[in-house]
């Protein structure tokens, strides 16, 4: 577990059995799962441990620049994340562990870089970037609205009062980072890709149609803000 290359064959392995709990396209349906991931105490022995421990180590050298393997390795744990929080059973104690925290500054670091404009930038490779920008999205959106109520709503699937009393696990509770970060993403975000504004919307909208505590939490003045000017600009 302490051998980086044996951890990121054993999550690629891992990975390769639920590529369809992957979906990070907040304007596609919901996927129906064919198998449900295990819950956590059938994972092996310490295995988030090694991951916070890996992921701490990702975000402290990200903001020198990750090599690209660390970069593959990062991912890779981002994945795992999002595979385990589909199993609904999982997402509170993922959602209390210091995961989201480290995600939301790497995911920062990367925004950062993908809306800068220089020369550097435009002779650099972004895709890794932004792969996981879109992946760190959706680990969101697996925390915040585990049953994903707000892509029903946009795709014209509208859920019952039955069926929603019948949702029986609970959102995460929203971290005190998200309503900063959204606010920080949409500054000086002219060369940001509207795709990627898209998805921090669908996300805004995903905390909100998730849980009621939640949205009273991310709706602030400083996330109004960012709405109207998206609006004004529409």
């Amino acid at each position: 577990q302490r051998d980086p290359d044996y951890l990121k064959l054993w999550l690629e392995i891992f990975l390769g059995s639920y590529e369809r709990c992957l979906d990070v396209d907040f304007e596609k349906p919901p996927s129906r799962l064919e198998e449900i991931p295990p819950v956590l105490s059938l994972l092996p022995d310490n295995i988030l441990q090694v991951l916070r421990h890996q992921l701490l180590q990702c975000v402290q050298k990200a903001s020198d620049g990750l090599e690209p393997e660390q970069q593959n390795l990062a991912l890779l744990l981002l994945k795992f994340l999002i595979v385990i929080c589909r199993n609904l059973s999982n997402v509170e104690e993922i959602g209390t562990c210091s995961y989201i925290n480290h995600i939301i500054n790497m995911t920062t670091l990367y925004i950062q870089q993908l809306k800068s404009k220089t020369k550097e930038k435009e002779m650099v490779d972004q895709s890794q970037a932004e792969e996981f920008v879109r992946h760190a999205l959706a680990f969101c959106e697996s925390l915040y609205d585990p049953y994903r109520n707000w892509r029903h709503r946009a795709c014209s699937e509208q859920l019952g009062t039955v069926e929603r009393s019948r949702q029986k696990y609970k959102a995460a509770p929203l971290t005190v980072e998200f309503v900063p970060f959204f606010y920080q993403c949409f500054q000086e975000s002219e060369h940001l890709k509207e795709s990627l504004k898209c998805c921090l919307l669908h996300l805004f909208g995903a905390i909100v149609a998730g849980d009621q505590k939640n949205a009273l939490l991310a709706i602030s003045p400083a996330t109004m803000e960012v709405l109207m000017r998206v609006l004004a600009d529409c």
